[in-house]
């Protein structure tokens, strides 16, 4: 289970409790180098994704045709699943591809997130893909046969399957 709280307390006692810190007790310079430090790790992060925000966005339907590849070969049944219902990966696996995912986790997890984003360095494509096709396929006994919603335009409840996982991030079973 992902522990939600990180005791900074504990970790690193030299800065004292995090209750007291104060954005007024750093100096301009240091300031400038957390900007400096978060721009560039912003640009990494961003330098491997950019044909994801480009014009008809190229990277992320290559990505989001290699995620379907990958459910087919995992589970060849959710894949059919899927296809029976008329849904399209594109229809629910753009905005997980388009948002890195940052809309369906916690928030306080992001930046755990984000750090083994930084980490994967140039294979960040491809352990999204990973990472999606876990995010899908963790819950597919209770979501699957909810995901089709007959009143939903795009034709997948989507809310659904991330509440699933939300509920698993955090650490609560059904």
């Amino acid at each position: 289970m992902l522990d939600d709280t990180v005791n900074m307390d504990l970790k690193f006692p030299q800065w004292g409790s995090v209750d007291d810190w104060s954005i007024s007790d750093i100096t301009p310079e240091k300031i400038s180098d957390i900007e400096a430090d978060c721009y560039w790790c912003l640009s990494k992060l961003l330098d491997g994704m950019q044909d994801h925000y480009t014009f008809a966005q190229p990277g992320i339907q290559r990505l989001v045709f290699k995620l379907k590849e990958l459910v087919r070969r995992i589970d060849e049944p959710v894949s059919k699943h899927i296809e029976e219902q008329g849904l399209e990966f594109l229809q629910f696996a753009f905005c997980w591809f388009n948002c890195v995912l940052i809309r369906e986790i916690p928030f306080h997890l992001v930046t755990r997130l984000w750090d083994t984003y930084l980490a994967e360095g140039d294979a960040l494509p491809d352990f999204l893909v990973y990472i999606f096709a876990s995010f899908l396929l963790t819950n597919k006994e209770t979501e699957l046969p909810g995901l089709c919603n007959a009143d939903s335009t795009s034709g997948i409840d989507v809310r659904r399957l991330v509440n699933g996982n939300r509920d698993l991030l955090r650490g609560n079973t059904k």
